[in-house]
């Protein structure tokens, strides 16, 4: 998203923000809207108790909140009203005293703990949007490595096809690539009793198996090619791994 649409979604969602507050004090007074908050707050907290997370006690004192001022705001059920974005903007408003009241309940370490999990969280769905949108060799380079973002993604498995798609793409772009021209060992692929293959050329469609066989495996049997979508995950995770940690040195 550039700039400028940047800048047109935040004054739309300014100018619904000043819409409903306009709504609400209409319809409200300040002083029921926080009288209304307080008790909402003490409910939740003495009442209801349990052990929510940040966003969720967040969520439940405003939708008691809001149960307590749909009267007023509906005119007794009678008219419709902005009730979601009533509900954003209250969220926003009373932010910093329910984050407060949180602390108090819980401690200061676990609602360190608690927003260090939820950047978290935030984090890892910018990385799978940025997935879709604009692939697996750009969300890499964001945290250095695939392998960084194989541990930050956590147990969100990368589609197998969107991998395939990313060695496809760079092998189109640099027109394929042998192994050894990039100081890569070769990938073991299968071994018998009397042969030892591995891969040692990525194609764009395919890879290239070498055959070993006779004494200690010295003597070269041939070669043939292996579909990607033929090859077991491990294998493509294998490939990934020096198409997207250790090629980039390389300048391609």
């Amino acid at each position: 998203m550039n700039l400028q649409k940047q800048i047109s979604r935040i004054q739309s969602m300014m100018g619904l923000i000043t819409e409903s507050k306009a709504y609400l004090l209409r319809r409200v007074t300040a002083d029921k809207i926080n009288a209304e908050f307080k008790d909402s707050l003490d409910y939740v907290t003495y009442k209801l108790k349990g052990n929510y997370g940040l966003k969720n006690f967040q969520s439940r004192v405003i939708n008691v909140m809001m149960d307590g001022l749909h009267g007023e705001l509906s005119n007794w059920g009678t008219d419709h009203f902005p009730y979601y974005e009533i509900e954003e903007f209250l969220l926003d408003t009373y932010s910093d005293e329910m984050v407060e009241r949180y602390r108090q309940m819980y401690g200061d370490e676990h609602l360190r703990n608690l927003q260090e999990e939820t950047i978290n969280e935030d984090f890892k769905g910018d990385l799978i949007k940025t997935i879709d949108r604009e692939g697996l060799e750009t969300a890499s380079k964001l945290v250095s490595g695939y392998d960084n973002l194989v541990n930050l993604l956590g147990d969100y498995q990368i589609p197998k096809k969107v991998k395939i798609k990313t060695i496809r793409d760079y092998m189109e772009r640099i027109g394929g690539l042998s192994l050894f021209d990039v100081n890569q060992s070769p990938i073991p692929y299968r071994e018998t009793n009397t042969e030892y293959q591995e891969i040692v050329h990525l194609s764009i469609n395919s890879i290239v198996v070498d055959r070993w066989g006779g004494y200690e495996n010295q003597t070269h049997l041939g070669e043939f090619p292996v579909r990607y979508e033929i090859l077991p995950e491990k294998l493509i995770d294998d490939i990934l791994e020096i198409i997207l940690n250790e090629l980039p040195e390389y300048d391609l």
